[in-house]
C-alpha cells in the first residue's frame, strides 16, 4: 500500500526560503524553457548536440526540473516519490554541468532562448545551482528518505 508521508521538520524559517527559492528559479527555468520548446531545442543543437539528443537532452532536462518540485516545495508524498524527486533536485545541476561540458565555449541557454548566458556566467550559475541543491538536500533532512524501515 502507498502511504503519503509529512516531509520533515524544519527548525529555521531560512531552510524554506532556500528552498523555496530553488524551487522559484527551476519553475522558471521550466517555463522559458516550455514556452519555445522548439526554440530550446535548437539552442541545445547550436551548442554542437545532435538533433536527436538535444530533444533527449530537453526533455531530460524539463523532466529533471519538474519533478524536483515536490521536494523542495515540501509536498506530502510516498517515500519513494519524495526520494525520486531528491535525486532530480541533485541532477539538476549535474545535467547542466554536462550540457555545459558539451557545449565549450559557447552561450548556454538555461532559460531557453530568452536569455543566453556566457560560458564562464553558466559555470558560475550551474556553480550556484549545484550549492543550492545540495544546501536543500542537507538541510531539508534528504538522507531520511532513504531509510529502510
Amino acid at each position: 500500500m502507498i502511504v503519503k508521508t509529512e516531509p520533515a521538520l524544519v527548525e529555521d524559517r531560512r531552510q524554506l526560503t532556500v528552498s523555496y527559492g530553488l524551487a522559484g528559479l527551476l519553475i522558471i527555468m521550466a517555463l522559458m524553457q516550455l514556452l519555445k520548446f522548439e526554440a530550446f531545442v535548437q539552442v541545445l543543437v547550436n551548442q554542437g548536440i545532435g538533433t536527436q539528443a538535444a530533444i533527449l537532452v530537453a526533455v531530460s532536462l524539463l523532466t529533471f526540473e519538474i519533478f524536483a518540485l515536490p521536494f523542495l516545495l515540501r509536498m506530502w508524498l510516498s517515500n519513494f516519490v519524495r526520494a525520486v524527486s531528491i535525486v532530480c533536485v541533485l541532477f539538476v545541476p549535474i545535467a547542466w554541468f554536462v550540457v555545459a561540458l558539451i557545449s565549450i565555449p559557447s552561450t548556454i541557454g538555461f532559460f531557453g532562448d530568452f536569455i543566453s548566458l556566457s560560458y564562464s556566467s553558466a559555470l558560475v550559475f550551474i556553480l550556484a545551482l549545484a550549492l543550492l541543491s545540495v544546501w536543500s538536500f542537507v538541510l531539508l533532512k534528504a538522507v531520511k528518505t532513504f531509510h529502510l524501515r
